[in-house]
């Protein structure tokens, strides 16, 4: 399939990248990929478990589907290699995924654009490493796949487990709950499927949540643990505050790319409006983007944040696949290059986690 092996050469490429900053060092590479930032809190966790509910920051604020999976796994070829097994597995899935959804709205070539340009996104080394993003954003775009085509049960299910990996399937769960309860308004709550698929999506994300109340003895223990890291919701003041002064003052490449990321989503949602992409996936990426925009703390991580946003993508797949085919490559090859450079930048010379 086109959309997985381009998808897989871009993250090869970037992978690369990475190993010839590093000096060619493949141990070098293997713990940026495996031990650097998150990846380490979430590989700790798959191989010792959870903190107790009074350490501070906690790891009780990472989400437990992803180190289940390592841990499965993590037996037979150890936690490290497992976390990548994971990551990788799951970005292809997610590649498969976004084709089947770019040629669901318009054609294989949509989706094969769609694809790799998520995987040529400047935080794509992310997709490398031991993260969560790609195991959530497959979740979601499958999620939102069977979604378009109206299976409740199996969207219900995806999004069960996107809320176990991820805060940010609250937006996931979003959609899926007003896409079922407009099905159900439509057709006089004569939809069991519907009424199933709607009343299952939140329930993975409300019982981690819920465990984590029991853990650390309070009904806003996430919360808590959240504040433990230096992470609130403010509505946007702190993204606002820290993007002025970034205009004002001097800054970093990586700040300015974060802003400069800010920007492009802010402007997508208003092309994906005069697109008249689907609802459900505009709604999606608006509640992503809003989240991120919302959430005060680690200005820095932002753009990561938004790489499970893809649909905000569409528009510009749409435009590439009306292209013509040699225009489309050279800027796909741009974006890959301009990632891999950038991936490498990240974690080689950043002053911040990505």
């Amino acid at each position: 399939m086109p959309a997985l092996a381009g998808y897989l050469a871009i993250r090869i490429l970037g992978v690369v990248a990475l190993w010839w900053a590093l000096g060619r060092s493949w141990p070098e590479l293997w713990h940026s990929l495996t031990a650097r930032y998150d990846a380490g809190h979430l590989l700790r966790i798959a191989a010792e478990g959870y903190d107790g509910g009074d350490v501070v920051p906690s790891n009780l604020a990472f989400f437990p589907l992803y180190p289940m999976l390592v841990r499965l796994i993590g037996g037979a070829v150890g936690v490290p290699a497992a976390g990548l097994i994971v990551s990788w597995a799951a970005g292809a899935a997610c590649a498969i995924a976004l084709y089947a959804i770019g040629r669901r709205l318009g054609d294989a070539r949509t989706g094969t654009t769609l694809a790799v340009l998520w995987g040529a996104l400047p935080h794509g080394v992310t997709e490398s490493m031991a993260y969560t993003e790609t195991t959530f954003t497959a979740l979601a775009a499958w999620a939102l796949f069977a979604l378009l085509g109206r299976q409740w049960v199996l969207a219900g299910t995806l999004t069960f487990f996107a809320g176990l990996t991820r805060p940010t399937a609250m937006a996931l769960i979003a959609v899926v709950g007003i896409a079922a309860i407009a099905e159900l308004v439509r057709l006089r709550g004569r939809s069991w499927r519907a009424w199933v698929g709607g009343a299952i999506s939140p329930l993975g994300w409300l019982g981690y949540i819920a465990w984590v109340a029991a853990r650390t003895g309070g009904i806003d223990g996430w919360l808590a643990v959240q504040r433990g890291w230096g992470a609130s919701f403010d509505g946007g003041l702190y993204t606002m505050r820290t993007f002025a002064g970034l205009l004002d003052g001097q800054t970093t490449l990586q700040l300015m790319m974060v802003s400069a990321v800010l920007a492009a989503a802010i402007g997508l949602v208003a092309i994906s409006a005069v697109e008249r992409v689907r609802w459900e996936l505009q709604l999606y990426g608006v509640l992503v983007l809003f989240m991120t925009v919302g959430t005060a703390g680690y200005y820095q991580s932002k753009a990561r944040l938004l790489v499970p946003a893809f649909t905000l993508l569409i528009p510009v797949a749409m435009g590439l696949a009306r292209a013509r085919r040699g225009t489309c490559l050279i800027i796909i090859t741009a974006l890959a290059l301009v990632s891999a450079w950038y991936g490498a930048y990240l974690l080689v010379c950043a002053p911040y986690s990505p």
